[in-house]
């Protein structure tokens, strides 16, 4: 048995959480009836999304069967695999296999992580004055954030008011 494409297959940059297929045919290119056969991936990275090979786990000679592998980062740094194809010769138990790789790259998607001192501390502030803090907010993520709104849950005791500029006001 055979996989068809170049060895190793290489899926390419793939977005974590988006998901990249390629279907490789499996032939017979022997003289004999390929038995048992077993398709598997070596990392979970990478699975076998569909398959038209026979339910009985033959390949007859000069038949072919197509195997769809998907590739799905969960985080961005490269993978590898191996897709195998156990099966029986005849004669004996053999394995073929594809080498498979590919690299995961950070989502196309904002986040927001709070670069300020959590919680927030305004120190003593007397009774009726104001104190002033900045809170830094930074996007990390590789896509711009839009549509930000800032807001503060506390209790409506708390004299806490903000201001669009991202400043932030205290008075006891």
């Amino acid at each position: 048995l055979s996989f068809s494409e170049s060895d190793p297959f290489n899926f390419g940059s793939v977005q974590t959480g988006d998901v990249a297929s390629k279907t490789f045919i499996l032939n017979n290119l022997g003289k004999k009836t390929a038995t048992n056969l077993n398709l598997s991936v070596s990392n979970n990275l990478f699975s076998i999304s569909a398959e038209t090979c026979p339910d009985d786990g033959t390949l007859n000679p000069d038949a072919s069967c197509l195997v769809t592998v998907a590739y799905a980062p969960t985080a961005p740094n490269s993978a590898s695999a191996e897709l195998r194809a156990i099966y029986h010769n005849g004669e004996a138990t053999q394995i073929t296999q594809r080498i498979l790789a590919g690299t995961g790259t950070p989502s196309a998607l904002g986040h927001l992580t709070l670069q300020s001192i959590n919680p927030v501390d305004f120190g003593a502030v007397t009774v009726g004055a104001n104190a002033n803090t900045i809170v830094i907010v930074k996007n990390d993520g590789s896509a711009d954030v839009t549509a930000l709104v800032f807001s503060a849950i506390l209790p409506s005791t708390a004299g806490f008011s903000y201001g669009t500029s991202g400043y932030g006001a205290y008075t006891p």
